[in-house]
C-alpha cells in the first residue's frame, strides 16, 4: 500500500492506476474547485490530497463544526473496486454486503472503491467520519448517522 497525507489523515491506495482512477472519478466544481485552484498542483497525488482537504473543509462548514488540526482521527483507504470494498467489510464485520464505500467506526477508516469515487460518495463517507469525531463519545444512532452523512452529501455545494 502507498500512502499520502491530507491534513492529519492518511490516504492509503494500492497503485498509481487506482489513484489516477479515483482522482478522475472525483470530479469537483464551483466552491471546491476554486479552493483547489489556489494551490499549484502538478501531480495526481497532490490533486487527490487537495480535493480531500477541500471536501473535509466543506463538510465542516456544512455541519457548522470545527475540528482543529491534530484532532482528525480517521483515514481513507482507496480500494480497486466494489469487490474489494465488500471483502474488506466482510473481513471487519463478518457480513456480506453490496457496498461501493463505507466508514468503519471500528477501524476509524473510510473504504472507497476507486471506480465509484464520485463527490457525493466521498462526501457522504467523510460526513460519517466527521460526525463520529464531533459527537464522540456519544455517537448518534446508526439511523441518525446516516441522515447526517446524507445532509453533508446533499449540501456540499451550498
Amino acid at each position: 500500500m502507498n500512502t499520502l497525507k491530507a491534513r492529519d489523515i492518511l490516504i492509503h491506495y494500492g497503485d498509481d492506476y487506482d489513484l489516477k482512477k479515483f482522482n478522475s472519478k472525483l470530479y469537483v466544481k464551483r466552491n471546491i474547485k476554486s479552493e483547489i485552484r489556489k494551490h499549484n498542483i502538478s501531480t495526481i497525488p497532490n490533486m487527490v490530497v487537495a480535493k480531500i482537504n477541500a471536501i473535509i473543509d466543506r463538510v465542516m462548514v456544512v455541519f457548522d463544526v470545527y475540528i482543529p488540526p491534530g484532532q482528525f482521527n480517521f483515514g481513507i483507504t482507496i480500494l480497486k473496486d466494489d469487490d474489494e470494498v465488500n471483502q474488506k467489510f466482510k473481513e471487519i464485520y463478518n457480513k456480506d454486503v453490496d457496498y461501493i464505500a463505507f466508514y468503519s467506526r471500528k477501524q476509524e477508516m473510510i473504504f472507497l472503491s476507486s471506480r465509484h469515487s464520485k463527490l457525493s460518495v466521498v462526501t457522504h463517507e467523510i460526513g460519517h467520519a466527521i460526525a463520529e469525531m464531533h459527537f464522540r463519545p456519544n455517537s448518534p444512532s446508526r439511523a441518525l448517522h446516516e441522515v447526517i452523512a446524507q445532509f453533508a452529501e446533499k449540501n456540499i455545494y451550498d
